[in-house]
Formats: structure tokens, sequence, C-alpha cells
């Protein structure tokens, strides 16, 4: 409940649902059917792996949407390369409803003051120290 937020440059979040129309209704397949469209979906996002950081929070019952994807990289175009490749797996292209998209930098509370006042750009998070 508490996980912590991957130190990386920069986040994407969205929020997204699937799919529940007269034609297309991911609730209307079969357990077996969703969970193969989500395997290949999981082995598309996988190969990213290193490069992209997830947190997926399931907000059904808190918001309009079902679940919230924030997603970490050091490299903004990465979060474009993947999902753009997603967009065209099955699970997404058929069943999933996307909402807004934002894009920032992720950087310390502490240099908030300065960024507001428009005189530092944000570093790199600091990484924590070993224990």
């Amino acid at each position: 409940l508490w996980g912590r937020i991957p130190r990386r440059r920069f986040y994407c979040f969205y929020p997204m649902d699937k799919r529940r129309g007269e034609h297309v209704n991911w609730y209307a397949l079969s357990y077996e059917e969703r969970q193969a469209l989500m395997r290949d979906h999981g082995t598309l996002g996988r190969s990213y792996h290193g490069r992209v950081a997830q947190v997926i929070s399931g907000s059904t019952g808190f918001d309009d949407w079902e679940w919230g994807v924030d997603l970490y990289a050091d490299d903004p175009l990465t979060f474009k390369h993947l999902i753009y490749e997603l967009r065209f797996d099955r699970a997404s292209a058929l069943y999933a409803e996307f909402g807004p998209f934002t894009t920032g930098v992720q950087f310390s509370v502490d240099e908030l003051p300065a960024f507001l006042e428009g005189s530092e750009v944000p570093r790199l998070l600091p990484q924590p120290a070993a224990v």
C-alpha cells in the first residue's frame, strides 16, 4: 500500500479502464481469455525491463477510472516507444480506454522553492545511501 516511488528522472501518469461497450466488453470475456491477453501484454511490457519502472494502482470504487498507471524512466522517449508498441497489442487495442496523459520531471521536494522561483532547474533525485 505504501510502495516506494522509483527514482527516475521522468514520470508519466495516465488513468485507464477496460471497455464495457455493447460490442466489446472486457468483462464478458472468460478468465482464461483475459489471462492470455494480459500475459501477451505483460510480455511486451517486460521487454522494457530496466528502462521503465511502473506502479499500477487500482482505483475502482475510488475514482471514475479503474487503474492509475505510473511509469518512471530516465529518458522520456522510452514512454513514447513503450506506449506506442502497447497500443497494438490486443489487450490495449481492443479493450483499453485511456484518460489524459501527464508527463513531467521528478525532483526532490527540497528543490521545489527554487524551482517555483524559476532560479533552479531540478537535478536528478539523489540515490539513497546503501544500507
